[in-house]
């Protein structure tokens, strides 16, 4: 039997989000008797690593650069001189450049193929340390691009964010997902909803992602207070946890809402939970393309999204977009008109399906990159 292919994925934080899901879900489906995942992260522990680590793949931890630059750089080197051959690829998996010296030093010291996975149209930052980072993101890209071997990305914009004009083919690849688990299922939707004591006539806003300031869960807030406001029998779930949960509980209880939203924390189930919804709802900052609003499209839910996500996310007909700088009542009566339309949700993930979002051929396709590249 032939080694399988040896990948060192970098990219796996302490907290889903759409990297961790997508990560996690190609490590489950992929055929590891022809390609072996490791990961290097700069966490404590992160997302999936008992799993992962009982699945016999190893996890290696390194200091962040936040948090001390010169002992990230040191245990970089450190490491890669320890694994020079180890590894025929190293898979990064980022949103800008600013950070570009695990692919530089992974160059230098090992002989791996270099690939770049963008899945960003920016990048999350604290307000005082953006100029900083849009300053090594630009000055650093020439340096990405010369270590990188392969240029891959979620969505065009993430693609041409990241890799801005270069000559190097872009690969996309979509953010499949499992279309019989979120296939639309009425039995379902009624069991969760009983679960959550929602009458049928109850309108239900749902969002699913981390507690960040780019994911805008402040103005979603917002949002559900005038729309509370003309609808009373209505409730906003909301899953996830991140470190601006906390402040969103408190504006919640400040806006007067807080007997209709309900925070659900971190959930394993979103594929029931998305069936209990009547409307997605998601004003990020920006989005490489959101894994969560394929999901939603999946099991038939429109989504009312901010017009600064790609507008490559609406992949079926239920999507609509709208202005973060249009008046509250512009999301509500968008958000009114999406509540009433009348479509057969359980014809969803076909549409997903052909749009080309099957998570099947997803691991198929990294599949066929690996071993095809790795015989070329």
């Amino acid at each position: 039997m032939n080694k399988p292919v040896s990948v060192l994925i970098i990219g796996m934080s302490p907290i889903v989000g759409g990297i961790e899901t997508l990560l996690i879900s190609l490590f489950r489906s992929i055929d590891k008797e022809k390609v072996h995942f490791d990961f290097l992260t700069f966490c404590d522990k992160c997302a999936f690593e008992e799993e992962i680590v009982s699945a016999g793949s190893k996890v290696y931890h390194a200091t962040r650069r936040g948090e001390d630059p010169i002992k990230n750089k040191k245990e970089l080197i450190a490491f890669f001189k320890e694994h020079p051959h180890d590894y025929d690829y190293i898979w990064y998996h980022l949103s800008s450049a600013s950070n570009c010296l695990p692919v530089v030093l992974a160059k230098k010291y090992t002989d791996a193929k270099i690939v770049c996975h963008s899945h960003g149209t920016s990048f999350d930052s604290r307000p005082i340390f953006r100029p900083i980072h849009l300053f090594l993101d630009k000055i650093h890209t020439p340096q990405l691009l010369r270590c990188t071997d392969y240029c891959y990305a979620c969505s065009a914009a993430a693609g041409k964010w990241l890799f801005k004009d270069t000559d190097k083919p872009i690969h996309l690849l979509n953010n499949g997902v499992n279309l019989e688990k979120f296939r639309y299922k009425p039995e379902v939707r009624e069991a969760l909803r009983r679960e959550f004591n929602l009458a049928p006539t109850t309108k239900v806003i749902g969002h699913a992602g981390r507690f960040c300031a780019t994911k805008n869960q402040t103005f979603l807030l917002d949002i559900f207070e005038a729309f509370h406001k003309q609808n009373p029998d209505s409730v906003l779930l909301l899953a996830g946890t991140g470190e601006t949960l906390d402040a969103m509980k408190e504006k919640a209880k400040q806006l007067g809402i807080q007997d209709a939203v309900r925070f659900l924390g971190f959930r394993s189930d979103l594929n029931d939970l998305l069936q209990a919804f009547d409307l997605f709802l998601m004003p990020s900052f920006f989005e490489g393309l959101p894994i969560t609003a394929i999901e939603a499209q999946t099991s038939g839910l429109p989504c009312l999204l901010a017009d600064t996500i790609t507008e490559e996310t609406a992949i079926t007909d239920i999507v609509q977009f709208s202005a973060l700088d249009a008046p509250l009542q512009e999301w509500v009566q968008k958000a009114q008109e999406m509540l009433s339309l009348q479509q057969d949700r359980a014809q969803y993930a076909l549409k997903v399906k052909e749009a080309g979002y099957d998570f099947e051929d997803t691991v198929l396709e990294v599949l066929n990159f690996f071993t095809n590249e790795a015989n070329a």
